[in-house]
């Protein structure tokens, strides 16, 4: 389960996004995978993905032996257009990118279609559409504490939102060898996340409002003193 502090930094990070459960991993890209197989993705599925993201989002759909969709995205805010595919895939990763979220409308959309969602938020944290924010919209959120993202945890780290309690039981087997000291078989991995790092998580989260008035200080001045193209 992790020490005190990364138990802490969980329930304080999930708190934070109006979510029950925070399942702490040693990377985005790690929270990524351990969502997905703790989803159900195989080797039969197709996962819709947008056509503009980072390479994480894709490379751990095929670590899951599926098969990425690609959609169009949005022409305002370049996030993924739901509208742009008749796939019938069972998954789907939404991307927040670059600080914009997604339409909520969409991914309640996807739900409303049975498709388990997984919002990738690791580029907009704090971000929110129609007053809800970002990782508590879909079935779970996943988040990266990499160096350049809102907060980080040293360096690296991830962290897995959601209000499925079966579901964040299985993220936490698979973060740990299958191992969570219950009476079941389950294959597992090593992700977990350092306790130094649960610890400074715990820090910079409580930065994280100033953080944000930062970074939307900085793009307005960035936007307003760009010269004209």
């Amino acid at each position: 389960l992790g020490g005190e502090d990364i138990q802490k930094f969980e329930k304080e990070f999930a708190k934070y996004h109006g979510c029950k459960f925070g399942i702490a991993v040693n990377s985005g890209t790690s929270a990524l995978f351990v969502a997905q197989k703790a989803a159900g993705v195989s080797k039969k599925d197709k996962v819709l993905v947008p056509s503009l993201t980072f390479t994480a989002t894709i490379s751990q759909v095929l670590a899951c032996n599926a098969t990425p969709v690609f959609t169009d995205i949005d022409k305002l805010s370049y996030c993924m257009d739901f509208n742009s595919t008749t796939s019938n895939a069972r998954f789907a990763i939404p991307v927040h990118l670059l600080g914009h979220p997604c339409k909520n409308e969409m991914i309640k959309e996807m739900k409303e279609k049975k498709m388990f969602v997984i919002e990738d938020c690791a580029q907009a944290m704090g971000a929110k559409s129609k007053g809800k924010i970002v990782g508590s919209m879909g079935d779970c959120g996943i988040f990266s504490f990499q160096e350049t993202k809102h907060i980080t945890t040293l360096g690296e780290g991830g962290m897995i939102i959601t209000n499925n309690d079966e579901f964040a039981e299985k993220c936490r087997r698979i973060r740990n060898h299958g191992e969570y000291y219950r009476d079941d078989m389950n294959v597992g991995y090593n992700f977990r996340m350092l306790e130094s790092q649960g610890s400074f998580g715990r820090v910079q989260l409580k930065k994280l409002p100033k953080i944000l008035k930062t970074f939307k200080e900085n793009a307005q001045y960035v936007m307003k003193n760009l010269p004209p193209s």
